[in-house]
């Protein structure tokens, strides 16, 4: 049995969502963080449970240079987030490993959480060195990236490659997707693009419809 998708055929099993095996039919790796550099600009509307129980804002964040903490070498990005009628402006610290938010402007503590919580969470699978307790780059044909934490959770599978268009433009992209409480979370993402573009998921219940646990979009993206 395959699957058409676009002038792609692949085998179903790289589709499927109910199991527990994985894998797409393209060559390369991933990791969060992949290709960022020096001036990078990213435009994201999100949200997440946590804050407001999924209230939308906007973040819109520049990769402004190097800043060091004690040993370590992290990115300085200048934000500004775009919360209702408010506009608050700040710097956010991204790690080099896994760009995950670990310092920066007190007023964005509570952005800066949701950030690391969505946009960066794949970091938890796929970061850019393997040693040193980091998770290393995943293959795009891996059967899973890994398993999720809470009770229910089952593996975090490339599932298939599509193509999708949002705000930002028409992006070729691989789809990772996750199953708990009995519903499916996705994430898209693109080969050597740091962070992934969209992102739909779904808080784990027992029973009755699940609500959001993180939603995102990239709206813009500029060297």
């Amino acid at each position: 049995t395959v699957l058409l998708l676009g002038s792609l055929i692949l085998p179903s099993a790289f589709a499927q969502y109910g199991g527990q095996s994985g894998g797409v039919d393209q060559d390369g790796t991933w990791y969060v963080g992949e290709g960022l550099k020096h001036g990078d600009f990213f435009s994201y509307s999100m949200c997440y449970v946590d804050y407001k129980e999924c209230t939308e804002f906007e973040m819109d964040l520049w990769i402004k240079g190097d800043v060091q903490s004690g040993s370590e070498t992290k990115w300085l990005a200048e934000v500004v987030v775009y919360d209702g009628n408010k506009r608050i402006v700040g710097e956010m610290e991204l790690g080099k490993i896994a760009p995950e938010p670990t310092g920066g402007s007190e007023n964005l503590s509570v952005y800066r959480s949701a950030f690391k919580s969505s946009v960066a969470w794949l970091s938890a699978f796929a970061t850019s060195d393997g040693s040193a307790g980091g998770k290393g780059p995943k293959e795009f044909k891996d059967v899973s990236w890994g398993k999720i934490g809470n009770i229910g959770g089952e593996q975090v599978l490339p599932t298939a490659l599509e193509t999708i268009t949002i705000t930002s433009g028409t992006w070729e992209t691989v789809l990772i997707s996750w199953k708990t409480g009995g519903a499916t979370s996705k994430v898209w993402l693109v080969d050597d693009f740091p962070f992934p573009i969209k992102a739909s998921t779904l808080t784990h219940v027992s029973e009755g419809i699940p609500p959001p646990e993180y939603k995102f979009e990239l709206l813009d993206y500029k060297e």
